[in-house]
């Protein structure tokens, strides 16, 4: 059951990180929609190579700047469950607990330049990460997902900030509540 189910949740939540990121950066959804609206014509199927990385970089590169300002998983608690030794040669006895956070290493200036802005520059060229980067994640659900919803005529920016009473139809407007 495992298997069928993994990765909901994470792609679930990598693409709400992602609006959130599109709502603050509107000038990076025009980029992300004209990329969409020239490589991926909502009149034509779209397939794995369509939504491969080198067809369209900005979106993957938006994807994987998503995850690093905003895993999923944004801390890992683990136990060792016997001796291990790790790659720098670091020895770790049975019993260790030891923690994994990549909320914090995707924020880190020794790791990144202006850690906390949003770069696509920085993926593109696009090179596939490490998996130690990113493991174990849905990235062709989420940008199969992201695609279908950018390729959707209807689709708007939600308003992010502000009153959006202004912004909703007269129906749609929330009542005030009085005292």
């Amino acid at each position: 059951m495992r298997e069928i189910t993994k990765g909901r949740d994470t792609t679930a939540c990598t693409l709400t990180w992602m609006f959130y990121l599109l709502c603050l950066h509107p000038d990076l959804q025009k980029e992300i929609q004209e990329e969409i609206d020239q490589k991926l014509p909502a009149s034509q199927p779209m397939g794995a190579a369509e939504l491969a990385h080198g067809n369209v970089p900005k979106l993957h590169a938006l994807l994987y700047e998503t995850l690093r300002l905003y895993p999923p998983v944004p801390f890992d608690d683990k136990v060792c469950m016997e001796d291990d030794e790790l790659p720098d040669g670091s020895k770790i006895p049975k019993g260790t607990h030891m923690a994994f956070v990549p909320y914090s290493q995707g924020r880190d200036p020794e790791l990144w330049k202006n850690p906390e802005k949003v770069d696509l520059s920085r993926r593109i060229p696009f090179k596939v990460p490490s998996p130690c980067d990113f493991p174990d994640f849905q990235a062709p659900a989420s940008v199969w997902a992201w695609t279908w919803l950018f390729s959707r005529p209807s689709w708007q920016q939600p308003p992010c900030f502000g009153s959006t009473a202004s912004r909703l139809p007269p129906g749609r407007r929330r009542k005030s509540r009085t005292a």
